[in-house]
């Protein structure tokens, strides 16, 4: 009996680690976008809360999108990004898409994957976007 009881307890702690895993997956966005998407992450290699646009979807103003389950909000908190292989996005330092700005565009073959946007000097800088079809997708 106590030796039953044991195994019992033993198999519900292994279980727990194995709940642990599935809490903390990757959301869906950790796979490639579509051709016409635009994927924006937290932090960098793909971390964190995500958010997901596609063609002439622009957003003038970051301090208007919230982290989900946070008083946080999405300006200054980007900090990797993917970009569907006919899409492109141009970030902009400020809102209302004033400032600095950078294009980043896919070859029309690949997926462009920016897993550091430190790395440019752009993670945590962005304040506006706009996502267009590149020249590849025409």
């Amino acid at each position: 009996m106590g030796t039953a009881r044991t195994h019992v307890r033993l198999l519900a702690m292994l279980a727990v680690p194995a709940l642990v895993l599935v809490m903390h997956r990757q959301p869906a966005c950790a796979a490639d976008p579509s051709y016409s998407q635009v994927f924006l992450y937290e932090h960098t290699s793909y971390g964190g809360a995500s958010l997901s646009f596609t063609y002439d979807q622009d957003v003038a103003d970051l301090t208007k999108w919230r982290l989900p389950n946070s008083k946080k909000n999405w300006n200054d908190v980007i900090s990797s990004l993917k970009v569907g292989k006919f899409a492109k996005i141009t970030l902009y330092q400020h809102i209302n898409y004033g400032g600095n700005f950078v294009t980043i565009t896919a070859d029309g073959q690949n997926v462009k994957n920016q897993p550091n946007l430190h790395s440019i000097g752009w993670g945590d800088y962005v304040s506006s976007f706009r996502v267009r079809m590149n020249e590849y997708g025409q």
